[in-house]
């Protein structure tokens, strides 16, 4: 190891690092069998080998500062014996540890001494022990380690370290409880000072100490040995420790070492250090300090500051109230300066001036043993007002004071000392352990020295480079640190890298003004060495970086000694690599750029299911964690992880990307399924955890969905995204508009499998419905997004089942659920709205084009029972379908025009019963309504002529087939005579077949207006309704039926009745055969009936029915209504008093006939005239097979409510017809 270390020797090159990583692995796969393997691994590093694994990162270029945690490592210490050359720094010719003095033997000269029976003194001290008890023999070689009296409080520090390795060469002569009690004692000694720590460490037992863990069967012993061992890579571990230890954990034939997995434990506590990899130990004795050159002038003029890290070592059988150890004392030779030294556990500055009385500042802060602080003094001076001393401790100020402490005198500063005072008494000398040490020439803004704090104790350089404080310093310290002042105010920087032998090199820039007379190097003293340690960071760097830890997790699986397998190594060995990333850069580098995460996965290919489980609930619910993470990259990471390793079919056939994988041993599907949805709850908790808009994560989802075309491959991606957007609509929803998720909703929808698009259309629900109606509009009207919805799915016409069906009619009325069910459990109340009309059409497409059978009848019976009952619940859902375009068409197209079967006629009942409520509701409450009922006898005639047309053609396929069945059995050599008329006039069948052999079908044209009986019925459902709301008008006994009437919020329904009775008037008139024909058989003395013709195929019987019911709503609706016509004649284009006419003719219509047929009853049959064979058959085709009783309006049941008024003046107007038919 070099005892000069500068900024010019302490990097190595590239070369001599790679020479390092290459040897390494050969040397690992030796096995340990015996301490003198151990020599050989030793030996055969070279010296380029060890003077890399000897020199760790000295200067902050090349140091690896993990975070705000400074790592440190440690060298062996020399053997402090009072003389001047073992209080030197690092020998180059010791190897990994720190060395020992020149009457110390040296590991391999142990070694051989063991080989020969051992040494004099081990058989002497075996011979001591031999005959006396536990208790006297461990405290003989207590007693043998500390060359006297060994007292926990007054004498426990090692002084031979010799002795110290003596004592394991005849560890395993001893008994288990003798080992236990001499173990337990030396580990408490160990922690309690720092120099026995060191002393352990020049003693280099840390291979013995491995041999003697294999050959131990007591457990308890083998506790205290890991525990001994962890302790000494508590402070340092070096590149041939961290081999020899990882030897010991290397496996042979699957079998764990003995004790093996508890060595895994110090793997826990090497990322816990704090405290710089090199300092300077002061071990508080006579004559033990660090002495500077005389100062010429001390810089006051602009204030100084002084600034170290350091920590207290107590001295053994130390008394409080006489000790003084000083942290510093630079006075002249009249003992006038500045000072600062320790009382107790309290730090008190003092400063001394010429004929005046010393002043004294403690600092009310306690400061513990093996401990590291800051400690740092910022003077200000003023030159008109009073000076002040502002003390900071770790970067916060905990005190301050006000006094003229500036020395202006002429003298030199001739006694200047670190660690003791010109008497150098171990009264007055300083205990523990000192970092670098800074002088600056001037006072220090606070914000720079929390800087300083937060470089850390290991930070030696003149602050040049402002690279070297990247990870540690916000913008504005970097600038005030760096900017050139700081560095050029450094008056001294002595720092234990910088030292030859046992001077210490002024380590401030050469171009800085020098305060000093002659050379600025200082001169360690008496027992006074620097110590340079590595930590697991500078050490696995010397190694090749954390790659070193990968093949431990290839021995998961493996046996302890016993056959049993211990599951907590894994564990270990994780909690390690997470400590040691989260603490340094360098090893997330190393992790990112090795692609450590791929081997550790490679090697954990069973994985207990619970680490899935913490990755899904608690992983992301730390926040320590979570502010470590970019949840977008931790989100695309875990997709592609997804797509291209944890597939559950192959995607190369489809999705057309090649698997990884696919080769050697995969989980099962239930497991890689149970994996997937772990890892795709761990997505969903950074999607809801992330600040923002959510839009990039919703993006890597959708393009997954995009891109994967396997339904197993995406479902439960898909489900995810169901539930995010249900879950959390307020950042969902508009992330998925803007990112038009609706492209990936109609991708999906066109997949085979009916899970996936029944999530698809969950997913559109849950959009459309936490949507504003302005998102919902521009989203789906431009492109007329519901049609294609409707096309989508009619790409499988027979896979419309009932589910697919509940969740269009979620859809409708917004009311998505996050299941997927058969039967829906909730009933439509009267809150149920329809927001989506325009899936009324979806469904009904669907319905239509689908193929006849016993499940789509159960879907038609249930959509319209649903809508009847959105109807009945709802004026507003009435409204809302009779605004939507030829919505009567979408209701035909459900019912049957020809039923053949009871399921299809009780369907085309219920679609009756839907347009019933709805044209009643059309009548009676919106403007206008009668026009909805005229395109809904339209509408209705235009579907029953496209049936019959259908019926037509598929008759004339059926004459095609027939007359080529029967051409084929006629002999083809018989002939038939053939008359002039079959050849001149072509047969039905001849006809199609020429149709057919044309390939095309006859024209299809709507005829002419024609009832039908489904007009009828619609007829008479109408007319229903609306003498339900008379009847309803009736039965009120306060008022009278006119007042209900004329009653103003009745207008609307009056207006439209009116219109309907107007529409009807002329038709059922001249299907009653004729207000002048009906007049001219009145008045004929035969009293003969001409021949009635069915007028726009309304039969004659028909037509009095539904004229006896018009007749009974013009009485009330026109007779009994005070309102004036003129705005319906208008709106009609009628002349004035149009509507009167028309009730005036169908009055005396009725009146006419009922006079008729009250003579016909009267009629002597018999002397009829003999009829002519036309006027029989004409006679024969009259419809009217009953006699209607008396005329209506003579019928007093009906009237009884009336007034008389009225009954008279009708009275009076209809029998002024009957008496006189001619007027």
């Amino acid at each position: 190891m070099s005892t000069e270390v500068d900024n010019n020797k302490d990097i190595h090159s590239n070369e001599e690092v790679q020479q390092d990583n290459n040897e390494i692995p050969q040397e690992i796969d030796q096995p340990l069998h015996s301490f003198e393997n151990e020599q050989k691994i030793e030996s055969s590093i070279d010296d380029k080998q060890l003077e890399t694994q000897s020199s760790p990162l000295s200067t902050c270029d090349n140091e690896d500062n993990p975070l705000k945690i400074p790592s440190t490592d440690v060298n062996n210490e020399e053997d402090a014996e009072g003389e001047n050359s073992t209080a030197a720094t690092v020998s180059e010719e010791n190897s990994s540890a720190l060395p020992l003095s020149e009457d110390d033997n040296t590991t391999s000269d142990t070694v051989q001494l063991e080989s020969l029976n051992q040494s004099d003194d081990t058989h002497q001290l075996l011979q001591t022990i031999a005959d006396k008890s536990n208790k006297e023999a461990s405290l003989t070689i207590l007693n043998t380690l500390v060359e006297g009296d060994f007292d926990l409080d007054k004498n426990y520090i090692i002084q031979k370290p010799k002795k110290f390795y003596e004592l394991f060469t005849i560890f395993d002569k001893m008994s288990s409880s003798l080992q236990a009690e001499i173990l337990s004692v030396i580990i408490g000694v160990m922690r309690k000072s720092e120099r026995n720590l060191l002393a352990s460490i020049d003693a280099q037992i840390y291979g013995i100490a491995l041999e003697l863990l294999n050959r131990i069967d007591d457990d308890v012993v083998a506790d205290l040995l890991v525990d001994i061992l962890t302790v000494l890579t508590s402070l340092t571990i070096n590149v041939n420790e961290l081999k020899i230890l990882l030897h010991y954990l290397k496996t042979e034939n699957r079998i764990w070492k003995k004790h093996a997995v508890k060595l895994l434990n110090i793997f826990k506590n090497l990322p816990y250090r704090y405290g710089p990899d090199e300092f300077f130990n002061f071990p508080g004795r006579n004559g033990s300090g660090i002495v500077l050159p005389p100062i010429k002038l001390w810089p006051y003029q602009n204030g100084f500051t002084i600034s170290t890290w350091f920590c207290i070592d107590p001295v053994a059988n130390g008394v409080i109230e006489k000790e003084k150890p000083y942290l510093y004392w630079f006075c002249n030779s009249k003992g006038h300066g500045y000072t600062a030294h320790f009382v107790g556990n309290c730090l008190v500055i003092s400063y001394s001036k010429l004929k005046e009385k010393t002043f004294q500042h403690c600092i009310q802060f306690e400061f513990k043993p093996r401990e590291w602080y800051m400690i740092t003094f910022t003077h200000l001076y003023q030159r008109w007002s009073k000076s002040s001393i502002h003390c900071y401790i770790n970067g916060q100020l905990v005190s301050n004071t006000f006094f003229p402490w500036s020395i202006e005198s002429a003298d030199l500063f001739d006694k200047c000392y670190i660690g003791c005072t010109p008497d150098r008494n171990d009264l007055t000398s300083f205990s523990g352990q000192l970092s670098t040490f800074y002088l600056f020439s001037t006072y220090l803004e606070p914000s720079i020295v929390q800087g300083l704090y937060k470089l850390g104790p290991a930070y030696k350089s003149q602050f040049k480079f402002e690279n070297e404080s990247a990870h540690v310093l916000n913008d504005s310290q970097r600038r005030a640190m760096y900017d050139g002042k700081l560095m050029n105010s450094i008056v001294f920087n002595y720092n234990p890298v910088a030292c030859e032998e046992k001077l210490v090199l002024q380590a401030a820039p050469k171009t800085n003004v020098s305060y000093f007379v002659h050379t600025a190097h200082a001169q360690m003293l008496s027992n006074v060495r620097s110590v340079i340690t590595y930590s697991i960071y500078s050490t696995l760097h010397s190694v090749g970086g954390i790659q070193v830890f990968f093949p431990l997790f290839g021995q998961l699986d493996h046996q302890q000694t016993d056959g049993s397998i211990n599951y907590n190594v894994c564990s270990i060995l994780l909690s390690t690599l997470c400590e040691l990333i989260e603490r340094s850069y360098t090893i997330q580098h190393q992790m990112l750029n090795s692609k450590g995460f791929l081997a550790i996965g490679y090697h954990l290919e069973k994985v207990q299911m619970r680490l899935y489980t913490y990755l899904a609930t608690e992983f992301v619910a730390y926040s320590e964690i979570y502010h470590l993470l970019q949840p977008i990259s931790e989100i695309i990471q875990t997709l592609h992880t997804i797509k291209y390793f944890y597939w559950v079919v192959d995607p190369s056939h489809r999705s057309g990307f090649k698997p990884k994988g696919s080769d050697g041993h995969r989980p099962t599907r239930e497991q890689v399924i149970e994996m997937r949805r772990y890892m795709l709850l761990y997505l969903k908790q950074l999607v809801i955890s992330s600040s923002g808009t959510q839009e990039e994560e919703l993006q890597a989802i959708l393009n997954y969905l995009h891109t994967v075309h396997e339904d197993d491959n995406l479902v439960d991606v898909l489900d995810t995204t169901v539930n995010l957007m249900s879950e959390y609509p307020r950042a969902m929803v508009p992330a998925f508009d803007r990112r038009q998720g609706l492209k990936t909703v109609f991708k999906l929808l066109a997949s085979s499998s009916e899970i996936t698009r029944l999530q698809a259309l969950k997913l559109l629900g849950f959009f459309l419905q936490r949507s504003t109606v302005k998102r919902k509009t521009d989203a789906m009207q431009p492109h007329n997004l519901f049609s294609l919805l409707a096309d989508r799915l009619l790409l499988h016409p027979n896979s419309f089942t009932m589910a697919t069906y509940n969740v269009l009619f979620e859809i409708l009325v917004e009311k998505v659920s996050g299941l997927l069910v058969e039967k829906r459990t909730s009933e439509i109340t009267p809150d149920w709205k329809i927001e989506n009309p325009a899936m009324i059409k979806v469904i009904a497409t669907l319905l239509r084009h689908a193929s006849d059978n016993i499940h789509q009848y159960d879907i038609k019976l249930r959509f319209l029972d649903d809508l009847i009952l959105l109807a009945s619940a709802s004026r507003d859902n009435r409204r809302t379908i009779l605004q939507m375009s030829v919505w009567q068409d979408y209701l035909f197209g459900l019912a049957y025009v020809y039923p053949t079967q009871e399921i299809q006629i009780e369907i085309t009942d219920r679609v009756f019963d839907l347009l019933k409520i709805l044209l009643h509701h059309a009548i009676k409450f919106e403007y206008g309504g009668w026009r909805v009922w005229i395109d809904t006898l339209s509408i209705l005639h235009g579907r029953i002529t496209k049936e019959d047309y259908y019926r037509k053609v598929n008759q004339m396929v059926e004459n095609m087939k027939d007359n080529d069945e029967d051409e084929s059995r006629t002999p083809t050599g018989s002939q038939s005579p053939v008359d002039e008329q079959s050849i001149s006039t072509p047969t039905k069948s001849t006809t199609s077949r020429q149709v057919f052999k044309s390939k095309q079908l006859p024209p299809y044209t709507i005829s002419e207006f024609k009832y039908a009986p489904l007009h009828l019925r619609l007829l008479n459902s109408v007319f229903d309704s609306i003498e339900i709301d008379i009847r309803l008008w009736r039965s009120d006994t306060t008022k009278l039926i006119t007042e209900s009437i004329n009653n103003p919020d009745n207008q609307i329904f009056c207006a439209n009745v009116v219109h309907i009775i107007s529409q009807m008037a002329d038709v059922l008139c001249n299907a009653s055969g004729g207000l002048l024909p009906l007049l001219a058989s009145a008045t004929s003395a035969s009293h003969e009936i001409e021949l009635l013709e069915y007028t726009e195929g309304l039969s004659p019987k028909d037509a009095l029915r539904v004229l006896k019911r018009v007749m009974g709503l013009s009485d009330l609706f026109i007779l009994g209504s005070t309102a004036n016509f003129s705005e319906l004649e208008q709106e009609k284009s009628m002349p004035s008093g149009g509507i009167l006419r028309q009730c005036l003719r169908l009055t005396m219509t009725t009146a006419v006939r009922n006079c008729m047929e009250c003579r016909f009853q009267k009629f002597d049959s018999s002397k009829l005239p003999t009829l002519s064979p036309s006027a029989a058959k004409g006679a024969h085709k009259d419809p009217l097979e009953t006699i209607l009783e008396l005329t209506y309006l003579m019928n007093t049941s009906e009237a009884e409510n009336e007034s008389e008024d009225e009954n008279d003046d009708i009275s009076l107007l209809i029998a002024s017809f009957i008496k006189n038919p001619e007027s």
